[in-house]
């Protein structure tokens, strides 16, 4: 999330999305969610024991690994950490 970046002054909702249509949307390719999917985000949390939103986290791990990506970027090392099975390489920006 741009607006919880860790930075002196925090970005608004209105400069996030200005800044993601201007800069990142042209670049993005957008993925479909199974259910089978969603299960395994579910799974990937209940495994983990973590709770709340981090299955949020778990869907972005989700599709780097369908997308066969190499590397995650996440300020929220923490989160991702105990999800991201390898090869997927979890990283700071």
């Amino acid at each position: 999330m741009l607006t919880a970046l860790p930075l002196a002054r925090r970005i608004t909702p209105e400069e996030a999305r200005r800044l993601i249509s201007e800069s990142v949307a042209g670049r993005l390719t957008v993925r479909d969610l199974s259910k089978a999917d969603y299960l395994e985000a579910t799974d990937m949390v209940a495994q983990a024991g973590l709770i709340s939103g981090v299955v949020y986290d778990a869907l972005h791990v989700v599709v780097a690994r369908k997308s066969q990506c190499e590397r995650l970027l996440t300020y929220n090392l923490r989160h991702f950490r105990g999800l991201a099975p390898h090869p997927i390489t979890v990283v700071t920006p």
